[in-house]
């Protein structure tokens, strides 16, 4: 794990996508295949670079939704979904904190009503918000989430948890929510 991070805990620097490319090559170089870690990083900033560069969402608010159902777990600042943000030109509305998790109470994520939601679908089971399907039903049936804007037009962008976390899968995030974004026409089409 990057030192950066502490966990799930606060970031003292924002999660780059450099910091997996770098990781790439170090195992390549461990197991002395460079060329195909070179190849593979390649690829990735080739994504990378054509789901952000198609996208220039300025304007919209995003709101990553984790896990959880009582308490969201909800992404701040610095972590994956920041370079998603980043990289599609929108903002978190939890940018103002490092914790790359931080639980919050619905009602504050109602007052920053988000444009969308980025909803994780986890393979996990295990609490209520964990499956896509509880999460919106949970969305559309609370008195308070209910009201937010990205529920009431059914904004919901659906990735894998695994998108949210620092890894390579942070360039499927970056491609899902660029998608979205322009299916929807919140982002402007960059030549």
């Amino acid at each position: 794990m990057s030192s950066a991070s502490n966990a799930d805990g606060a970031r003292t620097t924002p999660y780059s996508m450099d910091s997996v490319y770098q990781e790439i090559r170090d195992l390549a170089a461990i197991f002395d295949v460079r060329d195909r870690g070179e190849q593979f990083v390649g690829e990735l900033q080739d994504r990378y670079t054509k789901a952000s560069g198609s996208t220039d969402a300025q304007g919209v608010s995003l709101a990553y939704w984790f896990a959880d159902t009582n308490t969201p777990y909800m992404a701040g600042c610095c972590g994956s979904s920041g370079a998603i943000t980043k990289a599609v030109g929108a903002t978190n509305v939890f940018a103002d904190t490092t914790d790359e998790w931080p639980q919050v109470t619905w009602e504050t994520v109602a007052d920053r009503n988000p444009t969308a939601l980025v909803l994780a679908d986890l393979s996990r089971r295990s609490i209520d918000g964990d499956a896509l399907e509880s999460k919106i039903a949970f969305l559309e049936s609370n008195p308070v989430t209910s009201q937010m804007q990205a529920v009431r037009e059914k904004r919901y962008i659906i990735v894998n948890g695994a998108d949210m976390n620092p890894t390579i899968r942070t360039v499927d995030g970056v491609e899902k929510v660029s998608a979205a974004l322009q299916k929807w026409n919140l982002a402007t089409p960059q030549s």
